[in-house]
């Protein structure tokens, strides 16, 4: 009997100490490092004196950091989208992300569809981490 004391105390303090835990979620964190990685001032600054939205996504897939040949043609695919203002496009593989300013008019959603059309022969897609309307950021959660 005295055995099987100190397993039940541990198992008791394992379900005790669980009551109250939330589930896993995405750290922000990882939201900000994928910001931080593809954050240009000057276009986030004249993304909001023209009134476009910033759209900040990760990307997920095959990815080998460092892959140049991979980042030209991810920024080149997403450039060609309509609505993705020029010259704007940022791109990292570590952590995966990118960026970009879009006219306001398109909704950020459909935009990021399509860029997952096109990626998809790469193997990628994207999701929205957080999108700065010229008025409100809003941060995907």
């Amino acid at each position: 009997m005295k055995a099987i004391g100190p397993f039940l105390a541990l198992a008791i303090a394992c379900s005790v100490g669980s009551f109250g835990a939330d589930p896993a979620r995405a750290c922000n964190v990882c939201v900000e490092d994928k910001i931080a990685a593809t954050y240009d001032w000057q276009v986030v600054s004249e993304a909001k004196r023209n009134g476009h939205n910033m759209i900040f996504v990760g990307i997920s897939g095959r990815i080998t950091p460092g892959d140049e040949t991979l980042a030209r043609a991810v920024r080149r695919l997403l450039s060609t989208v309509d609505g993705v203002r020029a010259g704007t496009v940022r791109v990292s593989l570590a952590p995966a992300a990118a960026s970009f300013a879009c006219d306001p008019r398109r909704k950020p959603s459909e935009v990021i569809q399509v860029m997952n059309r096109r990626l998809r022969r790469h193997s990628l897609t994207l999701a929205i981490v957080r999108i700065d309307a010229p008025k409100d950021p809003v941060v995907a959660r």
